[in-house]
């Protein structure tokens, strides 16, 4: 079990951090859009950077878990995300909601 959380915790802050733009975190909250050209309408993107985000969480994690549970951990990421634009907290407690997310999943499948 330990295992699994080492390496879901790997694939999360590889998710989280390196491979996440500054762009796509900017971007990935409703509140905030692109500056659009002259005489054009700013058009909401932050449903496809979140869905990006959330793809590429999912992604990394079918790696270690399977393409089921891996999907099911980018909607979950997608979600909490998400929520975070709508009710603002720290970046540490975003962390610790994430990776307690992950350590429950391990120890359902450890359980299983």
């Amino acid at each position: 079990m330990i295992t699994l959380i080492f390496w879901l915790f790997v694939a999360h802050f590889i998710a989280d951090y390196p491979l996440q733009s500054v762009e796509m975190a900017k971007f990935k909250n409703p509140k905030n859009a692109p500056i659009p050209p002259p005489n054009a309408k700013p058009v909401p993107v932050w449903f496809a950077y979140l869905a990006a985000h959330g793809f590429i969480h999912a992604g990394l994690s079918a790696l270690i878990v399977g393409a089921p549970l891996g999907f099911l951990i980018g909607v979950i990421h997608f979600t909490q995300d998400f929520i975070k634009t709508r009710v603002q907290y720290s970046p540490n407690l975003d962390q610790i909601i994430h990776l307690s997310i992950l350590v429950i999943i391990a120890v359902a499948i450890t359980l299983n």
